[in-house]
C-alpha cells in the first residue's frame, strides 16, 4: 500500500564517452533511455534543461522531475519523513551522482493506493 506521493528534482547524468554530442542527440539519449516507468515507484515525468556538453568525467546530463510512491512507514507518521525515504529511493535507483534532489511537491493519498505504476 502506498500512502505518500512526492515529486522532486535532480540531475540525471549518462556516460557517453568521447562521443560529441549535440543538444538534440542528448535530448533523445535521455527520452529513450529514462522517459518511462522505471520500477513500480519511479516514474520520470519531464526533462529540462539539457547540458549536451561533455563534463571532466565524460557524462551528458539533464534535470528531470521525478515521481515516487512510498509505502507506508509504520514508524513515523509525519510527511517528511516519508519526503526522506521518496529521495533516498530516487538516489538509490537512478544515476543522480551525488546531485541534489529536492522535493517540489508531495501529498498524503487518501485512500491508500494499493496498485504501483505500471511499465
Amino acid at each position: 500500500m502506498y500512502v505518500c506521493k512526492a515529486t522532486c528534482k535532480t540531475t540525471l547524468y549518462i556516460h557517453v564517452g568521447k562521443q560529441d554530442m549535440n543538444i538534440e542527440e542528448t535530448k533523445q539519449l535521455f527520452e529513450t533511455r529514462y522517459k518511462k516507468t522505471i520500477t513500480n515507484t519511479v516514474k520520470i515525468l519531464r526533462f529540462e534543461n539539457y547540458k549536451y556538453w561533455r563534463n571532466q568525467y565524460d557524462e551528458v546530463a539533464a534535470t528531470a522531475t521525478i515521481e515516487i510512491l512510498v509505502p507506508d512507514l509504520k514508524t513515523t507518521r509525519y510527511i517528511e519523513d516519508y519526503e526522506s525515504m521518496a529521495c533516498r529511493t530516487v538516489r538509490r535507483i537512478l544515476p543522480t551522482k551525488g546531485s541534489g534532489i529536492q522535493i517540489i511537491s508531495s501529498e498524503w493519498l487518501w485512500p491508500s493506493r494499493k496498485k504501483g505504476y505500471s511499465n
